[in-house]
């Protein structure tokens, strides 16, 4: 489940009879010429010329990918002639595209990544209850590879346990105060946030203040994970830092450091207490100078517990564009089962771009994009005999329901699995219905 874009490429245009490919032997005739002599060669010495006269030709040369649509081929030599001198070394990938109007910089990206928005997969979203009662999701739009932006998207809520930090959605904030209650200004003071969704506050931090909290968890062996939103600026990058330690001070710490690309995500981090630890440290800071990180809803809970239980009921929908959730009006930690499609691919013209992979499964997504390349070519009026690829289109779009149905079924499967341990009391304690 780790297929790379250009082995998608090359699976499906193998299986429709649309793409050759292969390493070069060499470029010997002024970096305007491609051969391939080796023994599994597509290339083939007794072919006719015109079998692939005309070809689109796809050459990476290490760093970029280059495209050429003027092939002329001399099957005698394994030769493959092209117009626009591309400096190479003598071994470089290479396909032929037999359908060259089907680009492979410009259109293959592109329907792949349709097809990967077709194929859903679970992820898990932590949220701090506030006891509200609903909670907008839009801002989880934000995240552009992982969107949330329909009902059905949300699948199941489960509760994980109270929130060990005080005041973790930044209520209590005194006027005039360079902190809010319960938490402790490392360095400087930080800035208030309204601009957050859902929650009371956020904080704003830059390179020269920290925000922390001091949790007591002395007695006995402990598993914490903590979990908090963090939106930076351009090259921001925010840290969560979890410090274990004793009466005489730190012993050991677990960070977790978001990408530096001024994206609004969640930190996650977990770490293991032994039994003479005896006070948990939840730091938040802004690790770039010059640049600001915006936290808000930090969380800490403690997983030795082994709490994860449903919340019921759970009510989604779309009220005058925004995505609510409805819960129960209980406070604490839980956790989101999302169904969201799989993070486009980069559609950049580079050799990186094209060996980057996908955790889709494969099969699958083999057979989506199969679909959506017949259907692209069946579309294109610049194809004129389209009968084969309608014939193949019907084979393949049954291929790939049979596929989606069951990759559906084990995810189905998988909730049923989570779920089995649920005490059927749950539903009368304080999680049930909100009043």
């Amino acid at each position: 489940m780790t297929l790379q874009l250009r082995q998608i490429r090359q699976q499906v245009g193998r299986d429709l009879g649309l793409i050759l490919f292969g390493t070069s032997s060499s470029t010997p005739a002024g970096d305007l010429t491609l051969l391939d002599t080796s023994q599994d060669s597509p290339l083939d010495p007794g072919d006719v010329a015109e079998r692939l006269n005309g070809a689109g030709l796809l050459i990476d040369d290490g760093t970029n990918l280059f495209y050429r649509q003027n092939t002329t081929y001399t099957p005698a030599t394994q030769t493959l002639t092209f117009v626009g001198t591309i400096t190479l070394a003598d071994a470089v990938y290479y396909e032929v595209h037999t359908e060259p109007i089907l680009h492979p910089l410009n259109v293959w990206p592109n329907l792949v990544n349709e097809s990967l928005q077709l194929i859903r997969r679970l992820s898990w979203r932590y949220i701090l209850l506030t006891g509200r009662g609903y909670y907008d999701l839009n801002h989880w739009t934000a995240d552009v590879s992982n969107p949330v932006v329909g009902p059905e998207q949300i699948r199941r809520l489960y509760y994980l346990g109270n929130n060990l930090l005080s005041n973790g959605d930044f209520r209590l904030w005194a006027a005039g105060e360079a902190v809010p209650d319960a938490w402790t200004a490392g360095a400087g003071a930080v800035a208030r946030a309204n601009n957050v969704l859902n929650y009371g506050n956020g904080v704003t931090c830059d390179a020269t203040e920290t925000l922390y909290q001091d949790i007591p968890v002395g007695g006995s062996r402990r598993k914490i994970r903590a979990a908090v939103w963090v939106d930076g600026s351009a090259t921001a990058a925010g840290r969560l830092t979890l410090d274990a330690r004793t009466a005489a001070g730190s012993q050991y710490t677990v960070t977790a450091t978001a990408t530096a690309d001024g994206t609004r995500q969640q930190l996650v981090a977990e770490i293991e207490l032994p039994a003479h630890i005896t006070t948990l440290r939840v730091t938040l800071e802004e690790t770039v100078g010059g640049q600001t990180s915006t936290f808000w809803a930090p969380m800490v809970w403690d997983l030795g517990v082994g709490l994860m239980r449903r919340i019921q009921p759970l009510t989604t929908f779309l009220a005058d564009n925004n995505l609510l959730m409805y819960t129960p009006e209980v406070s604490g930690c839980a956790m989101m089962a999302a169904l969201l499609p799989y993070p486009a691919l980069s559609t950049a013209a580079t050799h990186a771009a094209d060996i980057a992979t996908t955790t889709a499964p494969d099969n699958l997504i083999i057979a989506a994009v199969a679909v959506r390349v017949l259907s692209w070519l069946i579309e294109n009026p610049g194809i004129a005999d389209k009968t084969e690829y309608a014939a193949a289109l019907l084979i393949w779009r049954d291929r790939f329901h049979n596929r989606a149905r069951e990759h559906m079924r084990k995810l189905t499967k998988q909730q049923q699995t989570w779920e089995a341990g649920e005490r059927p009391s749950f539903r009368r304690t304080s999680l049930g219905r909100g009043r």
